[in-house]
């Protein structure tokens, strides 16, 4: 199984677009969709969840779309990936509340932590204004 989904992927390749145009440019999920290959209804689905959590705003009108709510540098790939998928861990004993009785005798949980604590601190480290720079 993925841990990254491709909604996620479509996400990520949206908002990347989005964070490239100029501040206050609107751009329509029909022409996001074309330039980036990406299947019109679903992405109009991941556009939903990314205006809910405040990541991109939609603007109404003869001219409307999308665009970032937000400056590229405070959109991290956590806060998409959260929002569109949900929290991802590797395994139930390295969720916050995780409900593994065995884990404090389990020769793998350390090593579990640390993946996780990885992909956490990457996934939270880097903004969408790493990949315009």
């Amino acid at each position: 199984m993925d841990i990254i989904r491709k909604e996620t992927d479509y996400a990520f390749r949206c908002l990347v677009r989005l964070a490239g145009v100029e501040a206050d440019s609107v751009e329509s999920a029909k022409h996001i969709a074309a330039e980036e290959s990406l299947p019109e209804p679903l992405l109009r689905k991941i556009l939903q969840r990314l205006v809910k959590s405040g990541i991109v705003e939609s603007v109404k009108g003869r001219s409307g779309g999308v665009r970032l709510a937000r400056d590229p540098h405070e959109i991290t790939l956590l806060a998409v990936l959260e929002s569109v998928q949900g929290a991802v861990t590797l395994n139930q004993c390295v969720r916050p509340h995780g409900c593994c009785q065995n884990k404090h005798n389990c020769r793998l949980h350390r090593c579990l932590v640390q993946a996780q604590v990885g992909i956490d601190s990457v996934l939270s480290e880097t903004t969408l204004q790493n990949f315009l720079d």
